[in-house]
């Protein structure tokens, strides 16, 4: 496809300057045929709207008109440009023409009154609310028209000083309005019923495709278009309101992996990222809470630079959102989504090239600031800053105040109320990791805070205020695990607390009051290995050798320590228990799922109640060495989908059934071309 300025196709620029000819047979004072398509642009928000500002007459270019369908109505003609000024007044309103919300506004330089060459240029903003100008030493210019361009909508005014070879510095002037624009369609509905996204060479062998099928195995159909040859479907994701699913493949040409959008029945089918310099890719995307965007992070402008971006669902509104990166930068790291879609967080070498630095966004690539407070010689922040559940404050690791002494800090998004929330640690002590409580009222952390190399639990409110220790006092125990209870009533962990070295599940309150060990009573040897909350917070499951030596087990607690009981069945035959940490509630609390060598060798599904009153195994008979790999819940929690080399060994295919064992096992991958596999799913 042939591209225009800054990489973006002809035929979706519209010439605003000046009004262009009418089209031939037009009636007097009839809107020209580009003002026209303008018109549709700009009122259509499920268009890229890419508007070239241009101060000099259209011309060239072929179709430079964006045609938004039957249905739109054109405003009334643009008005043609004010006679140019001295150069020595202040530069005139060249210009006025309209641009919707959202859209990328280009600004062109004209050329010279006196038809000399320009060799330099500088574009300023001269009034209305402050937009981020970017290439502003060019002769184009370009920003993101806000939502509203000022105090009553009021104008936005930009001026361009261009340097002739002479030394003659000439000024223009355009001014930019906000076109209302129709309320955006509402996006497609979910398909209705439980279904399942996977990806699997199931059509040719070694090419991935995207496929999604309902749970009793009907209507498999893939979502991905044609593939370029030897392309395939990488990572992918549904959207929240699961009503589309995203996903990264070299689609369109091998070994450019972009980034595309499609309905849950195969329509719609569109890409959403930008255009790609030679040799870029798209590396990972996140969909916003509210489905309303995709952020991603690619070498989309830069080859050698990651950097972040956003887009609307239906692509339009493609803007870099990460800011300028300095020169040797290695670009964005890592981000993430306000919970309440408001902002963008990410981890970047933004300023200086060695130093890793937190910054927040608006989707749109406006309000760029840094988070993070001014770093110490040698300091970076470390991986994983997390939002707080209500989106109020950013909650991140760094060694921001002394290098190599690694703290926890909070932030407003702003930028503003930086803070460190853990307390002063002692001489080589480090805060290791942490976790908001889910009501967003407190910091969980664990810190070796009194002695060097030993961990302890801690918990502080977001200001750095209330800083209390969780954990009870030890002398040569480490706390590694800690989860918050979902009602953010009380807080499980992991720790060698009470003899060394031998780990149980202890809960606390938030403030340290009321620590109980919660794990039962193990043989010698015995360890327990991993906890999860029930949803409802009822009860903690947990996985340890707890009645024999090395035969894991599966067991729950409730949150204050009684009601201990063994959930798994018992261990029979050449079984030899759970091989690990594979267990999962379900989201209404009422079964665990977990993989378990349970009644032979082989690696099947069961189910149990809490309570241990109830323990099928779920999966299908399996052939000679075959096993199930992994699981997934319904949302609903009413079936699970695994995978599974159930029918034909070292085949993988997709099968669901009822968490009590009672319904039909069901296929849903349907049939696999020879030596196809699934390989990934995903149940929304």
């Amino acid at each position: 496809m042939k591209t225009g300025i800054d990489g973006v196709n002809p035929s979706r620029w519209a010439c605003l300057a000046t009004p262009c000819a009418a089209a031939p047979g037009a009636a007097p004072g009839a809107t020209p045929v580009r003002t026209r398509r303008f018109a549709k642009a700009a009122r259509s928000p499920w268009l890229v709207g890419v508007l070239l500002l241009a101060l000099a007459a259209c011309g060239g270019g072929g179709d430079s008109g964006v045609d938004a369908g039957a249905g739109a109505t054109a405003p009334s003609p643009a008005p043609a440009p004010a006679p140019a000024p001295a150069p020595s007044t202040p530069p005139p309103e060249a210009a006025r023409m309209g641009a919707a919300a959202g859209q990328v506004v280009v600004l062109r330089a004209p050329a010279s009154d006196q038809g000399a060459v320009a060799i330099a240029f500088k574009w300023t903003q001269t009034r209305g609310a402050a937009v981020q100008l970017k290439d502003a030493d060019s002769a184009r210019a370009h920003f993101v028209m806000p939502a509203t361009s000022g105090e009553g909508d009021a104008p936005l005014g930009f001026a361009v000083a261009l340097t002739h070879a002479d030394g003659r510095v000439e000024a223009k002037g355009i001014t930019v309005t906000t076109l209302q624009t129709s309320t955006p369609p509402s996006p497609p509905p979910a398909v209705a019923g439980d279904y399942v996204i996977f990806s699997a060479d199931k059509d040719l062998n070694n090419r991935i495709d995207l496929y999604r099928a309902r749970l009793d195995g009907t209507e498999v159909i893939r979502l991905n278009g044609p593939l370029a040859p030897g392309g395939g479907v990488g990572s992918f994701a549904v959207s929240p309101d699961r009503s589309e699913v995203a996903y990264i493949a070299d689609q369109d040409s091998f070994g450019t992996r972009e980034l595309y959008v499609a309905r849950l029945d195969g329509s719609g089918l569109r890409k959403v990222s930008g255009p790609l310099v030679a040799d870029g890719n798209v590396f990972q995307f996140t969909w916003a809470p509210d489905s309303t965007r995709i952020a991603y992070f690619a070498t989309q402008d830069t080859a050698t630079v990651i950097e972040l971006f956003s887009s609307r669902r239906d692509g339009s509104d493609n803007v870099r959102v990460s800011g300028p990166m300095t020169a040797g930068s290695s670009g964005v790291f890592e981000f993430a989504w306000a919970p309440d879609s408001s902002r963008l967080l990410y981890r970047a070498t933004q300023f200086t090239a060695s130093v890793v630095e937190l910054f927040t966004s608006r989707p749109d690539g406006t309000q760029n600031v840094r988070v993070s407070g001014p770093m110490a010689a040698g300091g970076n922040v470390q991986f994983g800053p997390i939002w707080a559940p209500d989106s109020s404050r950013i909650a991140y690791r760094a060694d921001q105040r002394v290098d190599d002494t690694v703290e926890l800090f909070t932030s407003r998004p702003d930028g503003g109320g930086n803070v460190r929330a853990s307390g002063p640690l002692v001489t080589g002590g480090n805060v290791f990791a942490f976790a908001w409580a889910p009501d967003s009222s407190r910091i969980a952390y664990n810190a070796d805070h009194l002695i060097d190399d030993m961990i302890d639990l801690y918990t502080s409110r977001p200001d750095g205020s209330g800083n209390t220790q969780v954990s009870a006092v030890q002398f040569n125990g480490d706390v590694f695990d800690f989860a918050w209870a979902p009602d953010s009533s009380r807080i499980a962990y992991r720790t060698d607390q009470i003899t060394d070295n031998v780990f149980e599940v202890f809960t606390s309150g938030p403030d340290g009051s009321g620590n109980v060990r919660i794990s039962g009573p193990l043989v010698p040897g015995g360890q327990v290995f991993a906890f999860a909350w029930a949803p409802d917070s009822s009860r903690i499951a947990y996985i340890a050798d707890q009645l024999t030596d090395n035969r894991l087990e599966l067991f729950t607690s409730r949150p204050d320590g009684s009601g201990n009981v063994r959930a798994s069945g018992p261990v029979t035959g050449t079984g030899t228990g759970l091989p690990g940490s594979i267990f999962t509630w379900s989201p209404d609390s009422a079964y665990i799922a977990y993989l378990s060598a349970q009644r032979s060798v082989t690696l099947e599904l069961f189910t149990a109640r809490p309570d241990g009153s109830l323990n099928p195994v779920v999966s299908g008979p399996m052939p000679p060495g075959g096993s199930v790999f992994n699981f997934l819940w319904a949302r609903d929690g009413q079936r699970l989908v695994y995978r599974a080399d159930q029918l034909v060994p070292n085949q993988a295919e997709l099968f669901s059934c009822a968490p009590d064992g009672g319904a039909v096992n069901t296929r849903v991958s349907g049939a696999l071309t020879l030596d196809g596999d699934v390989f990934s799913f995903s149940v929304p």
